[in-house]
């Protein structure tokens, strides 16, 4: 059975609180992301401080490269950071299976990959990684909270202030390309809902054959478990009649 409890940092325990608290969240800004990276031309174009509001993507903020510093300090950091907590907490308070379901919900083998570099250099991959799987295994591992904060904040701002950096440097090429969406607005953004459809329809086969698979193997699993069962039994019930 599984207990309602999980052990904190200092050893002391606290209750479960029901995921959907932290999943939903997560959804929600999830969808914002998907909306953003499919309206990235009109966007990027037109309204660069919404596209970063909806997903601030590395990508994105470079084509914000003229919304002022302040504002694009502000909600850029605002808007990498809204996730991590929810993803750090479904870690902390539900453990493995939290990271499980990020595993089932469009992570496969990048999760696995991260958790084996994460159990390594803990700190190091919270740094220089960013992103749900180590938030979430920075609370599964317990990392203090206030530690945790203090570490994604400044790494945040440290990106937020490289990528502006970098964007300046580019600026005749993302200008260009704020040229070629604001001149091709409609045929760029029909191009951009359709890739993004694309993947999400590519993500949603994928993830129902990797369900499948695994049906397939824990009936196998099971199936194979019930004849050595049985097979041990014969032998016992064997072994009994010939001792008679």
């Amino acid at each position: 059975m599984v207990s309602p409890y999980r052990r904190g940092i200092d050893g002391a325990p606290f209750p479960r609180p029901r995921a959907r608290r932290y999943v939903v969240p997560i959804v929600v800004l999830t969808a914002l992301g998907v909306v953003g990276s499919a309206l990235t031309p009109p966007l990027a174009a037109h309204h660069p401080l919404l596209l970063i509001a909806l997903e601030a993507r590395d990508r994105n903020l470079l084509l914000a490269l003229h919304v002022a510093f302040v504002p694009f300090l502000v909600v850029g950091t605002i808007r990498r950071l809204a996730s991590d907590p929810f993803f750090y907490l479904l870690g902390r308070h539900h453990g493995d299976a939290g990271v499980r379901w990020m595993e089932r919900h469009g992570g496969g083998a990048l999760v696995r990959w991260t958790e084996r570099a994460f159990r390594r250099a803990a700190y190091p991959m919270l740094m220089l990684f960013p992103g749900a799987v180590v938030c979430a295994l920075a609370g599964d591992v317990g990392i203090p909270a206030k530690t945790f904060s203090i570490l994604i904040v400044a790494r945040t701002l440290v990106a937020l202030v490289v990528i502006r950096m970098l964007g300046n440097a580019l600026a005749r090429p993302i200008d260009s390309v704020l040229r070629l969406f604001d001149r091709w607005t409609m045929p760029a953004t029909a191009a951009s809902v359709a890739a993004v459809a694309l993947y999400l329809l590519w993500e949603h086969l994928r993830r129902r054959r990797h369900e499948a698979e695994r049906s397939v193997a824990e009936v196998e699993g099971e199936g194979e478990g019930h004849i050595g069962g049985r097979r041990a039994g014969g032998g016992s019930a064997g072994g009994g009649g010939a001792g008679g």
